[in-house]
């Protein structure tokens, strides 16, 4: 049976990365149209790690590939659903029309500083780093993964210029790379972006309307 993950900057499996995004426990990183911000890479991108997943120790490669619905549920766009037919199974959103992309995630620290509703100050916060394989922003990654031996600890000024930007960003000024406390890690991929299965996924999903993917806004 095929996997629904795959990872490392290695063509093939990039050609053939599958799936998905629960991210309960990490909020995802996101720049408004014309905003910057800076951010320091967590992921190490040279030594592959190992992460338990259904009671097995996994050793991968990162960064972690994975293919994912983005809907349109509630109004709201932050739901993002692993494609289940790379393990062979049926998927509810492909059934509805709703087209999946190959994604790779990252982590990173969010430097930029925010205030919440009840006036409690975040900053340097860990946060989900998420782009279409295809993106612009994937591709300058790859390309410093390798300048730079590696991403963790690589700090970079980042802005997103346009509403076709993806939403982490499109470009990038390399700002330095510092030795991060070795407490500072990723979270566990496989359990977080685990793919619900196909009866959770209807029941969350219902029956929505499918989007054609140049709208969803990655």
């Amino acid at each position: 049976m095929s996997s629904w993950y795959s990872g490392g900057y290695d063509p093939e499996t990039e050609a053939q990365a599958e799936a998905e995004s629960n991210f309960n426990k990490l909020f995802r990183y996101y720049l408004p149209i014309g905003k910057g911000g800076e951010i320091t890479f967590v992921d190490d991108t040279m030594t592959p790690m190992e992460f338990k997943y259904q009671g097995e120790v996994i050793t991968l490669k990162l960064p972690l590939i994975v293919r994912e619905h983005q809907m349109l549920l509630n109004g709201s766009w932050k739901n993002w659903f692993t494609c289940l037919r790379p393990t062979g199974k049926p998927c509810p959103p492909c059934g509805q029309g709703n087209k999946a992309a190959n994604v790779a995630v990252y982590t990173v620290i969010d430097h930029n500083e925010w205030t919440d509703k009840n006036g409690n100050v975040h900053k340097d916060e860990e946060k989900l780093w998420v782009c279409k394989v295809s993106s612009v922003s994937y591709k300058f990654m790859k390309k410093q993964h390798a300048k730079r031996n590696g991403l963790r600890g690589c700090r970079f000024e980042v802005e997103r210029l346009g509403d076709k930007s993806p939403n982490v960003g499109d470009t990038f000024e390399f700002l330095g790379k510092d030795e991060l406390d070795p407490k500072i890690q990723v979270p566990n991929y496989l359990e977080l972006f685990a793919p619900k299965s196909a009866n959770e996924l209807k029941s969350v999903i219902g029956a929505v309307e499918a989007e054609e993917e140049e709208a969803l806004p990655f």
